[in-house]
């Protein structure tokens, strides 16, 4: 409900960005390691962020891209 509130709030400069959806609470399990799919696979990779985006991200991004998923973003030549 938290998530829905911040994302349906009627004035945009109010309203939550992409990115820091992207960092709430709700998401926490995809930043889990041990998370897998109800399969037991492995989640694909989640955090491979352009370089855009990592700018635009900012401080938010430590936040959003877990300490096991370092280095998983694309280079620049990636994209």
């Amino acid at each position: 409900i938290d998530l829905i509130s911040k994302l349906l709030v009627y004035t945009p400069d109010q309203r939550v960005t992409p990115l820091q959806s992207c960092a709430h609470a709700f998401f926490d399990e995809l930043r889990d390691p041990s998370t897998k799919l109800p399969n037991g696979r492995a989640l694909p990779t989640l955090f491979d962020f352009s370089a855009e985006e990592m700018r635009m991200g900012g401080d938010l991004m430590r936040k959003l891209i877990p300490a096991h998923a370092q280095g998983q973003q694309a280079t620049p030549a990636a994209k």
